[in-house]
This record gives structure tokens, sequence and C-alpha cells, in this order.
């Protein structure tokens, strides 16, 4: 049982949420090669992962700022999405490519094969949640924000992409082969009362994900903020949800008014777990006044900076190896994950120096 509302703001009509993959090294002019069949699979990524063929079945429009991509094809039959919060990496072929380029028989060594390739032949690889799973016609969906598509716009190559996709259309993702994954964020402990869901337009298809799994008997709290009062969606719930949807006005900066509502906001009794996602800044003063503020237990706080203004995704994935190199930690920057620092999004390139321009890519 859901119920929903719209909340006005200040100046706003308002109100009502791996990295890799692709096909084998394909030749110059982007062909597959001979052994990567619809029956072939690749090795295992660290156990748990494994690349996977597919094409675009379908496109729909959801609203001014969403666009719904089906992907396909028989390799997605052995894909394991754990639902919520499940994350992978899509690859997209570069202009004048047919099929992305990536080294999907290399194993745990990918990433760096990867990464040694040219920048303009080696396939763009974007981390992104999926929306829903169709085990049985092997199809998943994807939910892409399309913001800076337009003429005067400065959208990446993700959002670029998926504005103007088509059937047939060949992608690559790195998904999980395995629903026991590290790709999936949101884990309550069992002793969770009720949920508080905080997400923006690139988490919105997670959150929605999120609220289909929750079970009969527990309460959920959500608020999701969007740019437009037509990018709301009806969401579903067994669970006891009271959803808020927010639509910022374009002079704000993104994730300051859902911010806002929340420490504003009375919070139910009871063990909570909280799970935050989309701009970085949002995201770290959530967590900061739950935990700080609110007294929430750290460990029931979930939070994913999805993207961060003023930020590519190749930015925060070199931020996140050079991080790991510094603590002679492990460099995993390749693999889904959704760990605080992973990128879900491709924001724009610069701060937005006039009201309307926001984040490209979707998570």
């Amino acid at each position: 049982m859901t119920s929903s509302s719209v909340t006005a703001a200040s100046s706003v009509t308002a109100v009502l949420a791996a990295s890799a993959a692709a096909a084998a090294i394909c030749s110059p002019d982007g062909a597959l090669p001979p052994t990567a069949t619809a029956e072939s699979a690749s090795r295992l990524v660290h156990g748990k992962f494994r690349f996977f063929q597919a094409r675009v079945v379908a496109t729909r429009r959801l609203g001014p700022s969403i666009v719904r991509v089906t992907f396909g094809g028989e390799q997605l039959r052995d894909f394991a999405g754990g639902g919520r919060d499940q994350s992978f990496s899509l690859f997209l072929p570069q202009a004048g490519q047919q099929v992305p380029i990536v080294p999907t028989d290399a194993g745990d060594d990918w990433f760096g094969q990867w990464r040694a390739m040219p920048q303009d032949q080696r396939a763009v690889m974007r981390s992104y949640t999926i929306r829903s799973h169709d085990r049985e016609h092997h199809e998943v969906d994807v939910d892409f924000v399309l913001h800076g598509t337009g003429s005067a716009g400065s959208a990446g190559p993700a959002s670029r992409w998926a504005a103007e996709a088509t059937p047939g259309d060949r992608v690559v993702l790195l998904g999980p082969a395995d629903q026991d994954n590290r790709s999936i964020g949101f884990q309550p402990p069992a002793d969770t009362d009720w949920v508080l869901i905080a997400a923006d337009e690139t988490a919105l298809p997670a959150a929605a994900a999120i609220l289909e799994w929750l079970p009969q008997g527990i309460r959920a709290r959500a608020w999701i903020e969007v740019p437009d009062l037509k990018d709301t969606q009806e969401l579903l719930s067994a669970a006891e949800a009271d959803i808020t949807w927010l639509v910022r006005d374009p002079a704000q900066r993104p994730g300051a008014l859902l911010a806002e509502e929340i420490r504003d906001a009375s919070l139910p009794d009871g063990a909570p777990y909280a799970w935050l996602a989309g701009e970085s800044a949002m995201v770290k003063t959530l967590r900061r006044h739950l935990v700080g503020e609110r007294g929430l237990d750290r460990r029931r706080v979930e939070f994913s900076g999805y993207w961060r203004l003023g930020a590519t995704e190749e930015d925060l994935r070199t931020e996140k190896i050079a991080a790991a190199a510094a603590t002679a930690g492990p460099v995993d920057a390749g693999l889904p994950d959704a760990e605080p620092a992973a990128a879900a999004a491709e924001p724009a390139r610069t701060e937005p120096t006039t009201a309307g321009r926001q984040p490209g890519d979707a998570s």
C-alpha cells in the first residue's frame, strides 16, 4: 500500500533513484569476433560478475527528463540480479563503432586492459542500477536521465546515446552472475521497523525497485526529488509506504530541496534503516544530519554518491583509484558496486552557470 503527496517549496511549483563491460575485443570496425556468439559466456570476473552482450529491445519516454531503455538477448538468461539497488556497468560504442570494444575474456584483468586502450576506441563505460528484470524474457529495464540533450545542452555520451537509442543497438553489460553480490547496497537488518529512502532523479530507479522489494509489515518513508512535475511516477509497494515527491526550482542546487525537507520531517519511532542516493553533496549532508543530529547508528545508514555536481564519472573513478593506491588497497574501480564512492550517473561537466543545467546520465 502506498500513498503519495505533493509538497510545495519556496518559488517552485512543486512537488508531487562495476564499472565495465562489453563484447570481447572487437575488430577496429566494431564487428564482433567469431567467438562472441549469443551462446558464448565470458569468464567470471571476481567470481560474481560476467559480461553480457545485449541489444536494445525498446525505448519509452517516462517524462521530460527520463527515458526507459529495455535491453535483451540470450546471454541475459544468466543475468542474476538481486533486485533493490542492483548496480551494473554499461558499455557503449564510440562514435562510428557498431559494438563496444571491451576485453571481456580477460577475467579479473579486464579493467587494466580496458584502461590501457586508446580512449577514443575503448567502450564508454557508465554505472547504472536495474529498474526491473524480466527473467522469463531475458530483459532488463534501465532508466536514463536526459538532462542536457537539447541543442544547447551539455549531456555526456551516455545521455546522448540513450536519447537516440533504437531497437537493435548493441551494448555490453558487466553484471551479476550470482544474486548474492556486492553490487547491492540496500541491506536492512532483520530488526528494522521502518525504512527512510532519499533519492534524486538519478536514484529514482533504484528507489522504485527498493519499494517494490519491501515486504508487507514494514513502514517506509520516501522522499524523491525530480526536476519536472511530469517526471513523477506511480510507485508500487507491498509495504506501508508514504512517498513525497519534490520538484525543485531550476535555480536550486540538485538535492538541496530534498535535504531541507528531510531535516524538517517528523520521523517514525522504532529501529530505522536509511538509504540515501543521488548527488554526492546531498548524500553527505543527509548522512551527517541523520547520524550527527538524529542519532541514527551509522551502520544503519546506507549512502551512495551516484554523481557529483561538476565532475564526470571518469573524474570520480580516477579519484577512487588514486585513493586506493594511496592506502595500498585493492583497485576495484572497474567493478559494479554499491560503495559510497561509486558513481552511477554522469553529471554536467562544470558547475551550472545558468538555471536549468542539470546532471547528464542517470543511475
